[in-house]
């Protein structure tokens, strides 16, 4: 991380302004107005400075002339009317058009971010690098889209004050903006304040995700019980505080440079600056008696109100620097090109799906790692029941992701209909798979747009969630509850949402695959909260409604091999290697692995079935 910021230090500032240059290109896309309004409150927030000076000038030159009151009235009121048409634009700029123009503008932003999120591959979500890299840059975007703005608009605003103060300090003393210099240095100061910073927050991702974490796991009910019921807590809370202690350590680390850094700043452009202009003015007015009390006062003013302007203006050069270390990591982020592009152009599918087939397939997650695939070789035709069988991290569910194309193959081949299932269009290819994995989603939703996994559109998708609701065993459950397939689910935003039961639940996730026309149904591991009967019951179901008269390739994993009998074919994997394929029978009788899992599978069942506890595991 430190090389990544030394290296970041070393880019040009035409890069850094590029950058924000990039976000202000979203901003006047988003909202054009937006910076006309802000250069105006920039503008006037600036003309303030200025217009002290010429007040000051002209009330000082009123008394020497020994103006009449009328005079004086007029320039107060003047002032006074000047001010309050600033303060009501800057009210009505903070307090109406710009909470409102926020709000537009980072919904843009998030939406740019959402738009990639789904299309990265799905091997970036399981990188902790990408992902701590990116959700470090992305959680500043809603800030710094903003910031840019006001900072870029602030410069030009400030380019403009200094110029005009400089002017009429050079009027009267041309070597008074050599007082100038030390807010100018000062950009080297923000500029290494700004690196210790980036180098301090990215230290502190890690750290602050895992705080998150927990304040998260311990308000989200879905940890309710567990936490209720066993230590957990405990050790929840041991991993706050031990985020909080690396947290400290980063702080600790930076600490004694920051307060060095700080109170350069702060003594050199402050203090010392201020006091060097008003005593070389008082020199000029006292003791060299060159300038008047009038242009003493105008003099001290402007040089010293240059000199702050000044200042602010190193720091909005340094926020351009800073800026652009987050925009970066977001500009590549939406410039990441996936390996699979969601939106990868190719040909259609035709239907029916006639044949599955993989060819000498191979798979590893990354270059250095072994194979979780290897030489896989297998067809599956159309009508076909697949039941996927093996121990945990035997690479079951990693093939099936391989099928729906959520990763490729490292080497050998997949073909759909005897074509390369790379030739396809993937959103159209992807379109032919319906899903249920053990990890299913149910959302805060209703129960038609849980089953749908869209939007109902009118009576038939209705009629077809109900069905589909029948097929899956639960519909009789969801017909009792008040507002019946209308009904919210989970009360995370509805008071009388429906809280079902894990068993419940996985069937309405289930009931999805029978909403939709797909050719392919994966189920992974599908059937974990329900009960043997209810398994049964369910794969009965799937098998029948999927017979020769609407035939479909169905390809399953289930650790309960009772399941595996109603399949056409099995296959059985170990280790990442297809080691045997068959029928439940042929398995059986070649007394191999799989006849070997069985049999243990079914003497553990019927010693729990003679148990005083009872149930079983087929």
């Amino acid at each position: 991380m430190k090389r990544q910021a030394e290296k970041r230090k070393r880019r040009s500032p035409l890069k850094d302004i590029q950058s924000n240059i990039f976000l202000l290109k979203i901003i006047c896309k988003t909202y054009p107005s937006r910076i006309l309004t802000a250069m105006l409150y920039a503008i006037f927030g600036a003309l303030e400075a200025i217009f002290a000076i010429i007040f000051l000038r002209y009330i000082l030159i009123f008394f020497e002339r020994e103006s009449g009151l009328t005079e004086v009235i007029i320039l107060i009121a003047t002032a006074v009317s000047v001010l309050a048409l600033i303060q009501i634009y800057s009210s009505w700029y903070n307090h109406k058009h710009k909470p409102i123009t926020d709000r537009i503008i980072t919904n843009e932003i998030n939406r740019m971010i959402f738009k990639k999120a789904v299309s990265v591959d799905l091997e970036c979500y399981e990188n902790p690098e990408f992902y701590n890299r990116y959700s470090g840059s992305i959680s500043q975007m809603n800030y710094r889209i903003t910031q840019v703005l006001e900072n870029s608009t602030s410069l030009l605003a400030k380019i403009i004050s200094a110029i005009y103060l400089i002017y009429i300090a050079v009027q009267l003393d041309f070597w008074t903006v050599l007082f100038l210099i030390i807010p100018i240095c000062s950009v080297f100061l923000y500029r290494y304040f700004d690196l210790l910073n980036f180098r301090r927050y990215w230290e502190d991702i890690i750290p602050n995700r895992k705080r998150e974490y927990v304040g998260r796991t311990i308000l989200l009910k879905q940890f309710a019980k567990e936490i209720r019921l066993s230590n957990i807590f405990n050790v929840l809370k041991n991993t706050y505080i031990n985020a909080d202690k690396e947290s400290e350590k980063i702080i600790d680390k930076y600490k004694n440079q920051t307060f060095i850094m700080r109170f350069l700043e702060s003594f050199l452009n402050h203090p010392l600056t201020m006091m060097a202009v008003w005593l070389y003015v008082a020199y000029r007015a006292m003791i060299s008696q060159s300038l008047g009390i009038n242009d003493f006062v105008v003099l001290g003013m402007a040089i010293t109100i240059a000199a702050v302007t000044v200042l602010g203006m190193m720091n909005n050069f340094v926020q351009i620097t800073e800026n652009d270390r987050y925009i970066t990591i977001f500009k590549n982020f939406l410039e990441h090109e996936p390996k699979i592009s969601e939106d990868q152009d190719g040909l259609v599918p035709q239907k029916p799906v006639n044949l599955l087939e993989f060819k000498n397939v191979c798979f590893k997650y990354k270059e250095d790692s072994k194979y979780i695939l290897e030489n896989i070789n297998f067809k599956i035709n159309i009508g076909e029941k697949i039941a996927l069988v093996g121990h945990n991290g035997a690479g079951k569910s990693t093939l099936v992701k391989l099928i729906m194309r959520l990763y490729d193959p490292t080497e050998g081949e997949i073909f759909l209909n005897e074509i390369n299932i790379k030739e396809y269009n993937v959103k159209e290819y992807r379109k032919l798979f319906g899903t249920v994995f053990q990890d299913y989603k149910i959302l805060s939703m209703s129960v038609a747009e849980n089953v749908m996994m869209s939007e109902p559109d009118n009576e038939e998708d209705r009629i077809n969630s109900i069905e589909s609701l029948k097929k899956a065993g639960v519909y009789e459950k969801i017909s009792s509850l008040k507002n019946e397939i209308d009904t919210v689910l989970t009360r995370e935003f509805d008071d009388e949402g429906a809280v079902l039961s894990g068993g419940e639940f996985q069937k309405i996730a289930i009931a999805r695959i029978f909403a939709k026309d797909n050719s392919i149904l994966i189920l992974d591991e599908p059937s974990s909260a329900l009960d043997p009967i209810a398994e049964d019951k369910m794969y009965r179901t799937l098998m029948k409604t999927y017979d020769s008269n609407d035939p479909k390739i169905v390809i399953y994993i289930s650790h309960r091999l009772s399941a595996a009998k109603l399949s056409d074919k099995i296959l059985m994997l170990e280790n990442g290697k297809l080691i045997e394929e068959g029928t439940h029978n042929e398995l059986i009788n070649k007394d191999g692995k799989y006849s070997d899992m069985f049999k243990k599978q079914s003497e553990s069942y019927l010693k729990n079935e003679s148990s005083p506890s009872g149930g079983g595991v087929l």
